[in-house]
């Protein structure tokens, strides 16, 4: 009886593990893993067992903290009991949306699972899981790298048509003393195939009004673009396509 007071208060409870496969998943590929849920100090009824996928990150325009649940996965709203030491196991499975924004310096996605307790303390889970881009993305952002782009930082932006994302990057070698940053804020149109979103390039002028003119955002400039598939199926197109689009840029 005093077992069961203390279970009910979270002392000696129910524990839950979520146990994946990998700790990394593609985007529109499937995480797996086993959810062992293990017995404390005294018989308990669970009612429920579900686990959320969150999104952890930057607002892009205000620069705050953002935290947003993608999805909620149901393993079971089934009653059940759950013996002193007992363990029981689920199997887990979730397919990574194909749109949402990959990992990055402040992008970060984990899982809480949710141990639903019959009058006490519900018992959870938390486990960090890296979001890698698809094979489009990836030769995107790869081309950056390519040309010698370090990230800074990114922050993310939601609307009617999803998920977008903003990176920030430095130059390094190849545009090194030719630009401050760049800055990029796209979105994968699964749909289509595509990326869509603005480039803008930052001079790096030599005469002593540089200061001001970064002030004013006058050596800023934007240009739209949509870089379809054949563009980005090898790594050498993809340099080539963002290469054109950087220095189109410098020229006006």
């Amino acid at each position: 009886m005093f077992e069961t007071v203390l279970a009910s208060m979270g002392m000696g409870a129910a524990k839950i593990d979520l146990r994946l496969d990998k700790d990394v998943v593609i985007t529109g590929k499937e995480a797996t893993g086993q959810i062992v849920v293990t017995g404390g100090s005294a018989e308990q009824k669970v009612e429920g067992l579900s686990v959320y996928f969150i999104l952890q990150s930057t607002h892009a325009r205000t620069n705050n903290s953002l935290i947003e649940r993608v999805a909620m996965i149901d393993i079971t709203h089934d009653l059940f009991t759950i013996q002193p030491n007992e363990s029981i196991t689920f199997p887990f499975s979730f397919t990574c949306p194909v749109s949402i924004p990959s990992s990055s310096v402040n992008t970060k996605y984990y899982f809480i699972t949710n141990l639903e307790i019959k009058n006490a303390i519900d018992s959870h889970d938390r486990d960090y899981i890296t979001v890698l881009p698809n094979e489009r993305v990836a030769q995107f952002l790869n081309g950056f790298k390519q040309l010698g782009f370090k990230q800074d930082w990114d922050g993310l932006v939601t609307d009617e048509q999803g998920w977008s994302q903003l990176i920030q990057y430095h130059p390094t070698t190849y545009f090194y003393g030719v630009c401050n940053e760049i800055a990029v804020y796209f979105h994968y149109n699964a749909e289509q195939d595509t990326i869509d979103g603005v480039l803008q390039v930052g001079e790096q002028h030599t005469t002593n009004y540089s200061a001001l003119i970064d002030m004013f955002h006058m050596d800023e400039k934007v240009r739209r673009f949509e870089i379809t598939a054949s563009e980005l199926n090898t790594e050498e197109k993809a340099k080539t396509r963002l290469e054109l689009l950087v220095k189109q840029l410098l020229k006006k």
